[in-house]
């Protein structure tokens, strides 16, 4: 196993200088393709590894969505789509939608 989620949210609140960024995190849950998997491991690379039970043990929520784009045969990348589709989703369930002069703002709802 390589580089985990968990990893990466460490690195950036440690480069934050200790504090916490990150209270959400959005994760791809669509499998890569075997033939990029396969290609990977030959460049001794690997996707990362959603390590799910650490990440909540840092106090962080996981939400996964399927966001791989299938278009692209030899790379495992995000749909820009998909990807936006996403977080609109999750600003929407969480926020107060409110008009204002300047347009439309999203709050966050605690």
């Amino acid at each position: 196993m390589g580089y985990t989620l968990s990893d990466h949210l460490s690195a950036l609140h440690k480069h934050a200088g200790g504090r916490k960024l990150v209270d959400v995190c959005l994760a791809n849950s669509a499998p890569i393709p075997s033939p990029v998997a396969a290609r990977y491991e030959t460049e001794n690379a690997a996707p990362l590894y959603i390590d799910r039970e650490a990440v909540e043990a840092m106090g962080v929520e996981l939400v996964t969505a399927p966001l791989s784009n299938e278009k692209l045969a030899n790379q495992a990348r995000h749909d820009p789509i998909k990807l936006a589709e996403a977080l609109m989703a999750l600003i929407q369930d969480r926020c107060l939608r409110v008009s204002t002069a300047d347009g439309i703002r999203y709050i966050l709802d605690r």
